[in-house]
């Protein structure tokens, strides 16, 4: 008995939705002008420990929105608008071009454009919706550009390296997740350990009299907590671990040699908490000759005596602890008073830091 053969399946005119990725949706940026009506803040600007010099290195890394059109990375003299700036980076992402610049006696040099492609397929250096780490090398005679660990090019420098004491990243970027500064010629100092939010490793001494302020904002309503690590000489002397939820401030410090005794000496728990969610903060740490004093948004909240003399603080670093926390603003304030009367000042929001 013949079989009948079998009808051919017949072609279906629906059509298979595809899924969107996490790439696909756009994060929402905490510094949009939607959570802030009445702020218009940088994604970062901050002062360096120290003066740029040759053979210095910046690390940057953020992440920009899916929509994002343009972003800027400049090296300044001043926060405040000025009439040279010595380095400026540009992507444009619509256009799809990387280009530096610099301003000289208040007038804008041609731009520069670099390599913007890499690989077989000459794609962007710079992706939106993505993570990027730009990385700028001093050399004698120029900047050294590199982007996701691929060479950008070079721009020659058009002015004296020391007058260089800001940093601005601006633009559309979501996010600042980490900035670096740090020498590393003839050697590394110091050496490299795990990557911070903020890492101000220079070799430079703050001494007594010296005041760390920096600004940023808390967008989780839990799990507020976030470190400040201070080095003396490339080891760990000095932790504040903040657990701003619960109003609570544990300082740590280190009595050996070797940086392995870190050991709790005081906490202090408040009694509210000192942060608001989605509300910008300013915090100082005074280097006082008694102690360290600590003061948010205008206000002394504790302070700690040394259990040994700090010599000198040459590094700072910030690192998050499980934390939404992003940090747009560092600062150095040398007060002409070893016990650092007044300082809480510089704590508030509306005190200009130049």
């Amino acid at each position: 008995m013949l079989q009948s053969p079998k009808n051919p399946r017949k072609k279906s005119n629906s059509r298979v939705e595809r899924k969107p990725n996490d790439s696909d949706i756009p994060e929402p940026c905490p510094f949009s002008d939607a959570s802030f009506p009445t702020l218009r803040i940088p994604a970062f600007l901050g002062n360096l420990m120290r003066p740029v010099k040759v053979w210095d290195m910046i690390i940057i890394e953020g992440k920009v929105p899916i929509n994002a059109t343009s972003m800027t990375i400049s090296l300044e003299t001043t926060k405040n608008p000025a009439e040279t700036v010595p380095f400026q980076f540009t992507v444009k992402f619509l256009e799809q071009t990387i280009s530096c610049n610099a301003k000289i006696s208040g007038e804008w040099g041609v731009e520069e454009t670099l390599n913007r492609t890499s690989g077989k397929g000459k794609k962007m250096l710079l992706k939106r919706g993505k993570r990027f780490t730009f990385t700028l090398l001093m050399t004698q005679e120029d900047f050294l550009i590199s982007i996701n660990k691929k060479s950008a090019g070079c721009y020659p420098y058009r002015s004296k390296l020391k007058l260089v004491r800001t940093v601005r990243v601006s633009g559309d970027v979501y996010r600042v997740l980490r900035v670096d500064h740090r020498s590393i010629f003839p050697s590394p100092w110091p050496k490299y350990i795990t990557p911070a939010m903020i890492s101000f490793d220079a070799p430079e001494r703050l001494v007594i009299g010296w005041v760390i302020v920096f600004g940023g904002i808390m967008y989780a309503k839990k799990g507020h907590s976030f470190d400040i690590r201070l080095f003396e000489m490339g080891t760990q002397r000095i932790r504040l671990l903040m657990r701003l939820d619960k109003g609570r401030i544990s300082y740590y410090e280190n009595c050996s040699a070797f940086g392995y005794d870190l050991s709790l000496s005081h906490e202090t728990i408040q009694e509210s908490n000192p942060l608001e969610h989605m509300k910008p903060f300013r915090i100082a740490i005074a280097l006082a000759a008694e102690g360290f004093r600590i003061a948010i948004n205008g206000e002394l909240q504790t302070s700690y005596p040394y259990f040994s003399r700090v010599r000198a603080v040459s590094g700072l670093k910030l690192l998050e602890q499980a934390a939404r926390v992003s940090v747009f603003s560092v600062d150095y304030v040398k007060l002409d008073n070893e016990r650092c009367l007044g300082f809480a000042v510089l704590s508030k929001w509306n005190f200009c830091l130049t």
